[in-house]
Order: structure tokens, then sequence, then C-alpha cells
């Protein structure tokens, strides 16, 4: 799906939201070069206990 994503649709910036405590879940997003945003820099920000996770295509 990431790579569809980047290579097919062009797209520039991926998102992805996990449970803070899903380690395997975060494992995963990190190995696909997903990083933690940090809650300031979105207004839409998960409810506690989420986490969201962006990959920024370069």
């Amino acid at each position: 799906m990431v790579r569809f994503g980047i290579e097919e649709l062009g797209v520039e910036r991926l998102s992805a939201r996990c449970h803070r405590d899903n380690r395997r879940s975060v494992h995963v997003l990190e190995k696909l070069g997903f990083a933690l945003t940090p809650a300031g820099d979105r207004e839409d920000f998960p409810p506690e206990g989420e986490a969201l996770y962006t990959r920024t295509v370069s």
C-alpha cells in the first residue's frame, strides 16, 4: 500500500494511527519509514491512547 501510494498515486504524505501500547504495530510503521508525529504538528491529533505516525515522501 505504501509503495502504491507513493509510486502510482504520487502522494507526498502518508498517515497511520495505532494504539501507543501496540508495540508490534508501532514496529511495522517504523520499519515502513513512518515517524511519530508530535502533538503540536497536527490539529486532528488522535485521541488519548493513540499515536499518529506520518511518512513524508522526499
